[in-house]
């Protein structure tokens, strides 16, 4: 706690006396009709032995009377957050212990004062506002070996708020914003079309990334949890010279993205493993006009294969439906399957499957495509980061893909390869948030040039280190 300030001289039978004292200007204190002046110097000593005593309406009036004196004496601020608790007014507390926070001159004060604002915020059922102010008692840590103790605090906090909010936000410069082709030319099985618009080739620049979900808890127990889930995703690039002077008609908000979405969880756990269902419906744009809408349905099914490794099996059914009436509405269905193995190094291992299927009236809708990628993360930092790689390969079908009124013979054939490595480096942690770089490149070859794609991306991004 901020440190106290030493007992009056006057002992205990100053402190008898005080107990009639009333010093106005705290709301919601008791009036009185004696009153007694007590030295400035001697306040603050005879308010901390009156929250020993259990005489918190003392310790309010006490810290009221500093108060009027000093709007910004963050010790007398802290004495009424403590004394508003003993009252169970825990609301009024919080608010107390962050004018303390805000007015605190030393880290150990405002460590204290935020300390105090959580628990308070708890009590006050702000489960989500003590994780918030837990995060700023990590910026003024007496001592290193406070930082695990406030952690595992926070994920007690984060078990137990019915809320869960995360967002993550990222910078990535890009050779390619707009999944363009690499060459000019509009080629299908060697043969030449045309060439390709400039908007069709790949444009570099800077793509800027947001993503933002939340959650609450309707019901839970011990063997089920049940979530209304949100999710809002969206893009904005900035072209780069050489991409405007290639597609001069473009602007920077024709790759405009956004992404809305709102669902339902239901979730039962057994001993060996755990069952989530979802439903979901979203809402897309792009190029900052309406897209699609989009119903969704899911399974999730985890199984503990032992301590140390587990598979995940899912399988989701999608229906979109395009605001542009020449597109036909697309049914998708998605199969995955993950395995995860924590070695005997401690690093982890995951190999993925996942298998996607579409089917729609729009012949060039159709597509079958199966993904394998293979993760791994370290155990151990390298130097300040974290680090964790993955690469993988998809192969992309579309049968009866044509171009105008003209099917490609043989349909279009796409095969991608793909690879990132992440770095989180915690030793720069601010509030329990740490910078990350994600380096990706892909690779796509297909028999429609148009297709032919390759992307190289540097994102720089921020995310919870717990």
């Amino acid at each position: 706690m901020i440190r106290s300030a030493p007992a009056s001289n006057t002992g205990f039978k100053a402190f008898l006396l005080a107990l009639m004292l009333l010093l106005p200007g705290v709301p919601g204190a008791a009036q009185q009709a004696d009153k007694v002046r007590v030295p400035i110097a001697a306040a603050a000593g005879i308010a901390e032995r009156a929250l020993r005593e259990g005489q918190p309406e003392l310790a309010l009036q006490l810290a009221g009377g500093l108060l009027q004196r000093d709007p910004g004496d963050a010790y007398a601020h802290f004495i009424a957050a403590r004394a508003l608790m003993q009252l169970k007014r825990p609301r009024a507390g919080r608010r107390a212990a962050a004018l303390a926070y805000r007015h605190a001159g030393t880290d150990d004060e405002k460590f204290q004062a935020a300390q105090l604002a959580a628990k308070l915020a708890l009590e006050g059922e702000q489960a989500a506002l003590a994780q918030i102010w837990l995060r700023r008692s990590l910026l003024h840590l007496p001592d290193e070996s406070y930082r695990d103790r406030v952690i595992a605090d926070y994920k007690v906090l984060r078990r137990i708020s019915p809320w869960s909010v995360s967002a993550q936000f990222s910078l990535a410069p890009s050779n390619n914003l707009n999944n363009g082709a690499e060459g000019v030319e509009n080629l299908i099985n060697d043969i030449y079309l045309s060439d390709l618009s400039g908007d069709a080739q790949a444009l570099s620049g800077l793509r800027a990334t947001a993503n933002l979900s939340f959650s609450r808890r309707l019901s839970a127990s011990k063997s089920h949890e049940t979530r209304l889930t949100g999710q809002y995703y969206a893009q904005r690039v900035r072209l780069s010279e050489e991409a405007r002077a290639i597609a001069i008609d473009s602007e920077n908000a024709d790759f405009a993205y956004d992404h809305l979405e709102l669902g339902l969880t239901h979730t039962t756990r057994a001993k060996n493993g755990s069952l989530t269902l979802e439903a979901g419906i979203g809402r897309s744009w792009y190029g900052q006009s309406p897209l699609n809408w989009s119903m969704q349905a899911g399974v999730k099914r985890g199984f503990k294969l032992s301590e140390k490794a587990g598979l995940l099996l899912s399988a989701q059914v999608q229906h979109r439906r395009y605001d542009d009436t020449l597109l036909h509405p697309v049914n998708t269905l998605d199969i995955r399957a993950e395995y995860v193995s924590k070695l005997a190094s401690g690093n982890r291992v995951r190999l993925g499957l996942a298998l996607n299927g579409a089917q729609s009236d729009t012949a060039n809708s159709r597509q079958s495509r199966a993904t394998g990628y293979l993760g791994y993360h370290l155990a151990e930092p390298v130097g300040p980061a974290k680090i964790s790689f993955q690469a993988g390969a998809s192969l992309q079908r579309f049968p009866d893909y044509s171009v105008g009124l003209s099917p490609v013979l043989g349909g279009r054939k796409d095969r991608m390869v793909f690879g990132s490595v992440d770095f989180s480096f915690h030793r720069l942690d601010y509030a329990g948030f740490a910078p990350t770089l994600t380096v990706q490149a892909r690779k796509t070859q297909s028999n429609f040039s148009r297709f032919d794609t390759n992307e190289v991306s540097m994102s720089f991004g921020i995310r919870s280190s717990f």
